[in-house]
């Protein structure tokens, strides 16, 4: 017919194993009786983008393929965190098994234009544009500048040129 009550004290204590306890103190009729040390283990969580399912090399990443989980931190520590929507469309450079966290040197951009394919090259300079076409003498991604040769042209000059979509590169001269 006795009253216990505990306290748990704000403190953790580390032993020489490298086991966490949290002190307690355990009081009988509002008299402290004694202390008892939880033992615990403490994970520290981080949210990490990870493989929902196996990707395989050169597949190009989508929405159904990645999920977020809670990892413990020291997994993540030094991983720079990467959201779902800078990686969408992009392509796994390796394999990448199901549950491994998704990391920038795991992908690389798509690519849209080929090298040798006909390209349209769009001239633009303020309100003027023209419109030719070329072949790409590289391969290139979204927001790329690439080499292209000018095909309607009798120079058969290779000029820099911005990937905008596929098959589609842009110089852009400014110009109001």
């Amino acid at each position: 017919n006795k009253t216990i009550n505990i306290k748990v004290k704000d403190a953790i204590i580390k032993d020489i194993s490298g086991r966490i306890g949290i002190p307690v103190d355990v009081y009988v009729d509002d008299k402290m009786n004694r202390i008892l040390y939880l033992r615990c283990k403490v994970d520290i969580l981080k949210e990490a983008l990870v493989a929902k399912t196996n990707i395989k090399k050169g597949e190009v990443l989508i929405d159904e393929l990645l999920k977020y989980t809670k990892l413990p931190i020291n997994k993540t520590r030094n991983i720079q965190a990467i959201e779902k929507e800078n990686v969408i469309g992009k392509v796994a450079t390796s394999d990448i098994l199901e549950n491994s966290i998704i990391t920038s040197n795991l992908l690389k951009e798509r690519t849209v234009v080929f090298r040798g394919n006909q390209v349209t090259i769009r001239l633009r300079d303020g309100d003027l544009t023209l419109i030719s076409v070329g072949q790409a003498l590289q391969d290139g991604f979204i927001g790329q500048a690439i080499q292209v040769k000018l095909l309607n042209s009798t120079l058969s000059k290779i000029i820099m040129a911005k990937v905008i979509d596929v098959d589609l590169v842009e110089i852009n001269l400014g110009g109001n």
